[in-house]
């Protein structure tokens, strides 16, 4: 990601997130991870993850509608936009 050779990244779980933001400062990489989510589509499952990753500074670009808060609609509506770009 910090690389810039990601387009997206997509979140089932508050952990994920929670996981990828520890190692990025253990490592100290932190600054890198921000830097780069900000150039991604992020998507999140549902609400409880899109809220986590807000926490940790992350901007939300996807988030299923509709109560769908499962793995098909999140591919679905990541996969709309990406080939819209």
């Amino acid at each position: 990601m910090a690389a810039g050779q990601f387009d997206a990244i997509a979140f089932t779980s508050a952990p994920q997130a929670r996981r990828l933001r520890d190692v990025a400062r253990a490592t100290g990489r932190d600054a890198d991870l921000l830097q780069g989510f900000r150039r991604i589509v992020v998507a999140a499952v549902g609400p409880i993850v899109a809220s986590e990753l807000e926490a940790l500074g992350v901007q939300v670009n996807i988030t299923p509608q509709g109560g769908a808060f499962f793995m098909k609609p999140l591919v679905r509506e990541l996969a709309a936009v990406l080939i819209k770009e």
